[in-house]
């Protein structure tokens, strides 16, 4: 950024972070323009995602693509496939004799799982945790404690950046599943509980047919689960 002349807090670091990320996790060095496009599809992701759980299948083509929900949808997707080829390389062998069902693909399933972190959890809340920090540090607003004063003490840059996360936290909690999921349905819960394994041994609910009105199979995400948060 240097030769550009700017640093863009908000948007520079998440593309750093993309690119770092990419680099360790795929062994693969994107330029600053596929970490920046990377990062406009994150932010539509999380711009768009909640409305587009209740958003029926038939209104993508009007409101759906107003709100981008389908150019969000086909770009994640081709990051997943994008991600294939490598992930075959590097895994295929580990994953050849796998189990991933109800997926039917482990490699697909794998490329995913590594789409979700570099979208969401880590791609998403690390530039968070890196930008209070250095806002701890340069900025100069009456609500930042240290006044834009502040330094790092060499030997102690861990233990800062967790102090960021742990008094500035990109996200208030993680929910998850306790005792009881969710019950499946067309089954009761204790046909339900019979699906669950520790370990990451679960099964998925049966997949249902399409709902005509919209596109999707019915689905209960929440009703009979025990939710906590950490």
């Amino acid at each position: 950024r240097a030769e550009a002349g700017e640093l863009n807090v908000m948007e520079d670091v998440s593309i750093w972070v993309h690119q770092v990320l990419m680099n360790t996790t795929l062994n693969w060095m994107v330029d600053y323009a596929y970490a920046k496009e990377f990062v406009k599809v994150q932010s539509n992701f999380f711009t768009y995602g909640t409305v587009s759980q209740v958003a029926p299948q038939s209104t993508y083509s009007t409101l759906g693509r107003f709100l981008k929900m389908p150019q969000t949808r086909d770009a994640i997707a081709a990051y997943v496939q994008a991600y294939l080829p490598i992930v075959e390389e590097r895994w295929g062998q580990q994953l050849a004799n796998a189990d991933c069902s109800p997926s039917k693909s482990c490699t697909v399933q794998l490329a995913s799982m590594l789409l979700d972190g570099l979208l969401s959890t880590g791609g998403h809340f690390l530039p968070y945790g890196i930008r209070s920090g250095l806002a701890v540090l340069f900025s100069t607003s009456s609500s930042n404690p240290g006044n834009g004063q502040g330094e790092l003490v060499a030997g102690r840059e861990l233990e800062f950046f967790w102090e960021c996360l742990r008094m500035i936290p990109p996200a208030l909690g993680i929910p998850y599943w306790r005792e009881t999921r969710p019950t499946c349905v067309g089954m009761t819960a204790e046909e339900t509980q019979e699906l669950t394994e520790y370990e990451g041994r679960s099964f998925a609910c049966p997949q249902l047919d399409k709902n005509p009105w919209t596109g999707y199979p019915p689905v209960n995400q929440w009703d009979g689960g025990h939710r906590y948060v950490l």
